[in-house]
């Protein structure tokens, strides 16, 4: 939630966005992004903040959306993988997930 973060930056725009056969909406933010534990200091840090929406509104029951794909030409949020690419973080953005139970 962006109000937990202390550099959070509300961009006083919406968003809008379809997928498979729901919708969000909601406002955008800019904060600082990081892969690894906040608490090292070997964390990987990007130095461009990344755009994200927050979203306010859900249709079709999801309990949430985390946007991980490639960036649409129409789409003002980043995508913190190509970011993360011109940065020298990584050579390619490619991701995997690991969920585990809580």
């Amino acid at each position: 939630m962006p109000d937990k973060s202390k550099t959070s930056k509300a961009l006083n725009e919406d968003f809008k966005v379809k997928y498979g056969i729901g919708e969000s909406s909601g406002k955008l933010y800019s904060d600082t992004f990081w892969f690894g534990n906040a608490n090292c200091d070997d964390k990987l840090s990007l130095k461009t903040p990344i755009v994200f929406g927050a979203a306010e509104n859900t249709y079709d029951g999801d309990q949430g959306i985390l946007g991980l794909g490639f960036k649409r030409s129409d789409e003002r949020a980043s995508s913190i993988f190509d970011v993360a690419v011109k940065e020298g973080l990584m050579t390619k953005p490619i991701f995997t997930i690991v969920y585990r139970s809580c």
